[in-house]
């Protein structure tokens, strides 16, 4: 149940980040929208191709990590710490990515 869990968790996040990035570059092609978080916006300044692999390669990285984790002995403390607080960070992330995938889709198709 708890691998499952974290496996659903992960492909949310992946799928979430997935419309995120598409919706984002649509919209920044076409000037549609401004991009709100500074980082990715100076690394789409500096190259599109490394805010991609910027925005994948950080949720991939975190993605392998708890699922990693959910396989090892998750019988000592501080693995169950880290495994628990990074799969509370994934659930909420994935979450809020959802929320911003909704909304950029939407004002991409008022648009």
């Amino acid at each position: 149940m708890q691998k499952d869990l974290a496996f659903s968790t992960v492909a949310m996040l992946n799928l979430f980040n997935a419309i995120d990035l598409i919706t984002t570059c649509i919209a920044l092609e076409r000037g549609t929208f401004q991009e709100l978080n500074p980082v990715i916006l100076g690394l789409y300044r500096t190259s599109p191709i490394l805010m991609i692999l910027f925005k994948l390669s950080m949720v991939v990285a975190i993605s392998v990590l708890l699922l990693k984790l959910r396989s090892a002995n998750v019988g000592k403390v501080l693995y169950k710490g880290v495994y628990l607080g990074l799969f509370i960070g994934i659930l909420i992330s994935a979450t809020v990515l959802g929320y911003v995938s909704v909304h950029n889709v939407i004002l991409l198709m008022s648009v």
